[in-house]
């Protein structure tokens, strides 16, 4: 990674980005990781905007220029080309990818607590 792509590639506070997960900029866009959002191992981000208390699971390809919502899920294996966008609260799931529901009462509360857990 050459240092002007570190300075492309930002990372909140509390977000927790595991090692064998890949995050890259592009020429066109940085890659930001919001506030207490989770990006699982195996997934990959080039060029994105994940929005706060995201989860982007195991699998997941996140392309160029897209967009995901704050406490947005993006399950397992799911595919987002280039551009897409995921509205926040909704869980994305598939390839092609598709909004399939919006997030429980539950999953939310969970998402909200991760400030105080310290996660």
């Amino acid at each position: 990674m050459t240092d002007m792509e570190k300075d492309r590639i930002i990372i909140k506070t509390g977000a927790v980005v595991d090692p064998a997960a890949k995050i890259t900029a592009t020429a066109d866009f940085p890659a930001v990781i919001g506030e207490y959002t989770i990006v699982e191992a195996g997934a990959e981000i080039k060029g994105a905007s994940i929005g706060a208390y995201a989860t982007v699971k195991s699998g997941a390809s996140v392309g160029e220029g897209v967009y995901v919502g704050d406490f947005a899920v993006l399950n397992e294996n799911t595919r987002l080309p280039d551009g897409a966008k995921v509205p926040s609260r909704a869980v994305a799931e598939g390839d092609p990818f598709s909004i399939v529901r919006g997030l429980t009462k539950e999953e939310l509360d969970a998402a909200k607590a991760r400030a105080s857990e310290g996660l």
